[in-house]
């Protein structure tokens, strides 16, 4: 995978069919598993380009869009929390990961 300063960065796990949920909503992708440091989830440009017009404000961090014919908004935050599932349903999830092999 290259990122955004053009370096390459490896990445050999995708999920099929990922779902989370955020604001009483499920959303559906597929995801690729990357080392990021500090972040949990990159909603990426394979995502944003299923949600058609996007309103953004970055002074605010905000992000306005319809999805299921539902207007979303999508507000930034400097703290937040994330919860994960325990390690054994993780597990699971991985397990129904397809592995790629990226060159």
């Amino acid at each position: 995978m290259i990122v955004a300063n053009g370096d390459k960065l490896a990445c050999d796990v995708m999920c099929k069919g990922f779902t989370w949920n955020l604001h009483k909503e499920e959303y559906k992708a597929n995801i690729v598993v990357v080392p990021l440091g500090s972040c949990e989830m990159i909603l990426g440009v394979q995502w944003l380009i299923t949600l058609g017009t996007i309103l953004w404000d970055f002074e605010k961090l905000m992000m306005e869009f319809t999805y299921n014919g539902k207007k979303q908004i999508i507000r930034g935050s400097h703290k937040t929390t994330v919860e994960w599932m325990d390690s054994k349903e993780l597990k699971k999830e991985i397990d129904k990961c397809v592995r790629l092999f990226a060159v």
